[in-house]
């Protein structure tokens, strides 16, 4: 019915929508994304090449996905929310990661990509800047966040996010990519990215995501271990800084982080997560039972995650699946770092910097659990597998 090259131009259009839409709209997302998966199904049928798959995380990949559903033995009356999470998030998601390798298979479609993901995050600026200035975002007509911690009032941006930390945890993808590309050093980089880079400095320090703000040290630290270029990034980490010394009240919300009780609410929802993992450690409470487990725990806590992504994998599906997602995330960081080392790639040194951050900032909120982050999140995976794939091929 259709032919090979149409194919995987309809993948690469559904790919390129997938990334554009990712924090605009989950509907649209989603469907890009199901057309995505489904014409790689045609594809593969008709050609069945996997040789970009072929690497050792891969089967650690899948025993993640095995004790998942080992899981479901202990999911009981919550059954249908576990097949769910299991099959259209958690699954879902892991073939979006592995579609990236096997429809960008060239160095141009590869930046491409990137370059669509750039795009839309340009738009999401330009809109937190015009919710700054009149108070609302253009794009769903969201108020400034105002907020209160430790006696101390704030307004963050969320631009069309539903939460500041939201905005804050995908800007710190977005800003480690672009300061990765400026430190390379490619004057082509030098002038489309500086003055984007200016107003994400602005916007994210204005989200006042403190969890964002220390995932960023630490993309930063990895940037600077890899890159060996001190200088540069001591600079940038500086220029950051001085962003948030003249915006008012950043200084009082990194304070916060160092004074007891300033987030007892987390840490309420913490004690009570190790409290469901003491009951089934090994192989969890079940894949997506999470909330309905807690309500049942502590109905006086608002059933919501657990503001620690790893803390719940394991409450949901026990230590081995924690393990397995925390060696299969190894894997894929230490074979880009090796692979960096040689080639010096600007793209995946922004990869490996934003998917760095953004899994610090997992330790202290819900970012896989969120369908726009989830999906930045195996989209920024998939680009670290698919730079450190070419680099291999090119050399």
């Amino acid at each position: 019915m259709f032919s090979l090259p149409v194919i995987e131009k309809i993948s690469k259009i559904a790919l390129f929508g997938m990334i554009f839409f990712i924090p605009f709209s989950n509907a649209t997302t989603e469907i890009c994304c199901g057309i995505l998966l489904l014409f790689i199904l045609i594809d593969k049928c008709r050609r069945p090449d996997f040789k970009p798959l072929a690497w050792p995380g891969i089967w650690v990949l899948i025993v993640f996905i095995l004790l998942c559903a080992v899981s479901l033995f202990n999911s009981g009356t919550y059954m249908s929310q576990s097949l769910h999470a299991l099959f259209l998030k958690w699954i879902k998601y892991i073939l979006v990661f592995l579609a990236l390798p096997l429809v960008l298979r060239k160095r141009e479609d590869a930046e491409q990509a990137v370059g669509w993901f750039l795009i839309s995050a340009s738009i999401v600026v330009f809109d937190a800047i015009i919710q700054k200035c009149f108070g609302f975002d253009l794009l769903r007509h969201r108020p400034i966040a105002l907020a209160q911690m430790d006696g101390h009032n704030f307004s963050a941006l969320t631009a069309n996010f539903k939460h500041y930390n939201g905005l804050g945890a995908y800007l710190v993808v977005v800003l480690l990519m672009v300061l990765a590309l400026l430190v390379s050093g490619r004057q082509i980089w030098r002038k489309r990215l500086l003055v984007l880079a200016g107003f994400l400095c602005i916007v994210f320090v204005l989200t006042y995501s403190r969890g964002a703000w220390v995932g960023f040290g630490a993309g930063l630290l990895v940037m600077m271990f890899l890159s060996r270029k001190y200088l540069s990034v001591l600079s940038l980490a500086g220029i950051l800084a001085a962003v948030m010394l003249l915006c008012h009240g950043s200084v009082s919300r990194v304070l916060s982080i160092f004074i007891p009780g300033g987030d007892s609410s987390r840490y309420e929802y913490w004690q009570n997560t190790l409290l469901l993992i003491k009951q089934h450690p090994f192989i969890g409470q079940g894949i997506g039972t999470f909330m309905g487990r807690l309500h049942e725990q502590s109905p006086f806590l608002i059933p919501i995650y657990a503001h620690n992504c790893y803390l719940q994998i394991w409450a949901e599906t026990g230590i081995f699946s924690l393990l397995a997602f925390v060696v299969f995330l190894g894997c894929v960081l230490f074979r880009a770092c090796r692979v960096y080392r040689k080639s010096a790639d600007p793209v995946l040194l922004g990869a490996v910097c934003g998917l760095s951050a953004f899994l610090v900032h997992a330790f202290f909120d819900n970012h896989l659990y969120s369908l726009a982050l989830a999906f930045v999140f195996w989209v920024m995976l998939g680009f670290v597998v698919t730079f450190s794939d070419q680099d291999v091929s090119n050399r």
